[in-house]
């Protein structure tokens, strides 16, 4: 991700330095600092890597963009909420007995990304790339009761390797406060036959 300090005269000689340099999740941007606030009354924040900006491009090929890249007046791109990566799309209509989703984009904070590999460490890594065809095309979507607009995602045998993968998704609705969208909230290597036993399936796709 890239630090991108307050463009002003107010920059002070910590988070100067430190503009457009870009990290791992796991890594420092300076000794003992992992994301802003670097000091009392830090200004700073982070961005999401470039390559959001690309997948915006090519969602919009024909929009054009000034001097500095940002999309000139016109039809705008939906905007991501800050500090955020896009994970993919899913179909509202799987889980239209959960909640009245009003978008089909999906991101994953950096916060929820620290606490992925926090929490399970290397399941980012291994099946990041494969997140997008679970929320696409899921083989199971269930739900628990009390954990309200949570979705559980599952894909059987993502790599080939016996285990199952298993996104929870929490779900944007109409009620919700304009201006987000869904987001995974955690994943995880799972056994989906056996962690189906404590949920309700909302959406079974069919058996080729």
């Amino acid at each position: 991700m890239p630090a991108a300090p307050s463009d002003d005269e107010r920059v002070c000689p910590v988070c100067g330095p430190l503009e457009g340099k870009t990290v791992r999740l796991d890594e420092e941007f300076a000794p003992g600092i992992f994301a802003p606030p670097a000091h009392p009354n830090c200004r700073c924040t982070t961005l999401a890597p470039t390559e959001l900006d690309e997948v915006e491009v090519r969602k919009y090929p024909g929009q054009p963009r000034d001097e500095k890249g940002r999309f000139a007046p016109g039809r705008q791109p939906q905007k991501l909420p800050s500090g955020a990566y896009r994970a993919g799309t899913i179909d509202p209509s799987k889980v239209k007995a959960v909640a009245d989703v009003d978008t089909d984009q999906v991101v994953l904070t950096l916060e929820r990304a620290r606490h992925i590999m926090r929490r399970h460490p290397g399941t980012l890594e291994k099946y990041g790339p494969s997140v997008p065809s679970v929320l696409a095309d899921p083989d199971v979507i269930a739900v628990r009761e009390g954990e309200g607009r949570m979705a559980h995602y599952f894909k059987r045998n993502v790599l080939g390797e016996g285990l199952d993968l298993e996104l929870l998704v929490l779900l944007h609705t109409k009620q919700d406060r304009p201006g987000y969208v869904n987001s995974v909230w955690t994943m995880f290597e799972t056994h989906m036959e056996q962690r189906l036993k404590g949920l309700e399936v909302v959406y079974a796709r069919p058996r080729r």
